[in-house]
């Protein structure tokens, strides 16, 4: 194998960019470095490595960055579109999550509880849903199943606490 082969593989490794090939790709550059017999080549060829990992790492860290953003974002628009009734329900469902992933919540009797209607508590969640924060389903007369998928939400609820207390 030449050096234009060996590059070649290299880059056919690398093109997929999912993390579980991260290790397939430098266990690929640790093979071909083996293979290499030239000095220039093997040179070469940890350049290559060490550029192409942290270009990996650092787009790996890049969607991690966006992932967070895209999450805050969400929530504060989802929290954006809420009544003050249903804020109130969705501050209810939130300690009944208690930061577990999932929890399940008899619409009628929370809304019971705080005094406001089982329609403004199904709207509430209705809205989250869409605004993917929550995932719903229901459970029939034992309620409704609630998962968290942004959790995101928490620190927007008490940055919201804090500019908005009246709203608590």
């Amino acid at each position: 194998m030449n050096l234009r082969d060996n590059m070649n593989q290299l880059f056919k490794t690398f093109a997929n960019e999912h993390d579980e090939n991260f290790h397939n790709t430098k266990a690929t550059l640790i093979q071909l470095e083996r293979e290499t017999t030239l000095r220039e080549e093997k040179l070469v060829m940890n350049e290559c490595m060490t550029a192409l990992i942290e270009l990996q790492q650092q787009f790996r860290r890049t969607l991690q960055a966006e992932n967070k953003i895209h999450q805050k974002i969400s929530a504060k628009n989802a929290l954006g579109t809420l009544s003050y009734s249903e804020y109130r329900i969705i501050l209810h469902i939130l300690d009944e999550l208690n930061n577990q992933d999932e929890t399940i919540i008899v619409a009628s009797q929370m809304a019971d509880k705080i005094g406001i209607t089982r329609s403004v508590a199904v709207n509430a969640l209705k809205k989250l849903q869409s605004g993917k924060v929550f995932e719903t389903k229901s459970k029939g007369a034992k309620g409704t199943l609630i998962k968290l998928i942004n959790p995101a939400i928490y620190k927007e609820v008490e940055h919201l606490k804090i500019i908005h207390p009246w709203k608590i």
